[in-house]
């Protein structure tokens, strides 16, 4: 049986008192002991978690004002980065819930919480005694912060394009495919449009190329206010966007591209300039032009450039069967 460790035992290994080891650690560490009716009172933090601990008392009592400065808070079990943040009393709240389910279960509880602009990852730990009775908690919490925020800007190159902040054009492309796998499973069908500039070259040349970038941001921006949620907007590369979204008829389609176009043709003004966006729009619909991606994105790409052909400024559907053709 291993012999357990005194504090003069450890002191003499190390050179080091462990009070003062636990008041180095970077991590907010406090201790819980266990009392009567399930209630735990705290007997030991160390200087960070006196400070967390102190944000926390004036969370709770501070004013209306302070209370709506914090937001709402979230906390998850799974790791992921809640989204939001909570009051600080059921921050408190929740910590005294998770401490008591720690005890139930006798095993370590893990969680992460986010408080105060921050994100902590947090465990608590059950400590036993010779009768497997939860004496104490030993709770532990990480600011995890900048950890998440690098994840985030990491995720951002990865799935959003630099520019627009739309998503970019292999996440868009996964993003079909899983509309287009809903469209069949809920017999529905899906549009896809095409749209092109049609004067993103005379705007660069004639103003430059950051006029030029601040009407592709334009453009994103109408677009993403423009579709419904669950809807897909995307840029496909240069002056080209993508958008998709479930219908119920072809017709629905139609009146998709027409309502775009017309949000798309109002003026734009920017440093002085008045400029009045143009853009072709083609479109496909799953599955009367098709029942894969690459069929759907070939008819609407052709689509797209028999409207810019025509003048651009103008969108084209293929006819449906039974339709008057489009110009």
């Amino acid at each position: 049986m291993t012999k357990q460790l005194t504090d003069q035992d450890f002191t003499h290994l190390t050179g080091l008192h462990p009070s003062h080891v636990l008041e180095q650690l970077p991590d907010a560490l406090f201790i819980l002991r266990s009392a009567a009716d399930d209630e735990f009172e705290l007997v030991y933090h160390n200087p960070v978690a006196a400070r967390a601990a102190a944000r926390l008392r004036e969370g709770c009592s501070g004013s209306d004002a302070e209370a709506t400065r914090h937001q709402d808070l979230q906390a998850t079990t799974d790791g992921a980065a809640p989204s939001a943040e909570l009051p600080a009393q059921d921050l408190a709240d929740y910590f005294v819930q998770q401490t008591r389910r720690c005890a139930v279960l006798r095993q370590p509880v893990r969680f992460t919480v986010r408080a105060f602009g921050s994100i902590g990852e947090s465990v608590l730990c059950p400590v036993l005694d010779r009768e497997g009775r939860v004496t104490h908690v030993i709770g532990i919490v990480r600011d995890v912060t900048d950890q998440y925020r690098r994840e985030q800007r990491l995720e951002r190159l990865a799935y959003y394009d630099s520019l627009t902040g739309l998503l970019n054009r292999q996440a868009g492309r996964d993003r079909l495919r899983q509309l287009r796998n809903e469209a069949k499973d809920r017999g529905l069908c899906m549009v896809i449009l095409m749209l092109d500039s049609d004067n993103l070259k005379t705007i660069n040349d004639t103003h430059g190329h950051a006029i030029g970038d601040k009407y592709l941001r334009e453009l994103a921006q109408r677009l993403r206010t423009a579709i419904r949620t669950g809807d897909l907007v995307t840029r496909i590369g240069g002056d080209e966007f993508l958008v998709a979204a479930l219908i119920e008829s072809a017709q629905e389609g139609e009146a998709i591209a027409e309502r775009l176009l017309e949000r798309l043709r109002t003026p734009w003004s920017s440093n002085g300039l008045c400029i009045t966006p143009s853009v072709s729009i083609g479109g496909a619909i799953y599955p009367v032009h098709g029942t894969t991606l690459t069929d759907l994105i070939q008819t609407a790409d052709k689509a797209m450039y028999r409207a810019k052909l025509a003048g651009g400024n103008r969108c084209h559907i293929p006819p449906v069967a039974g339709q008057p053709t489009q110009a």
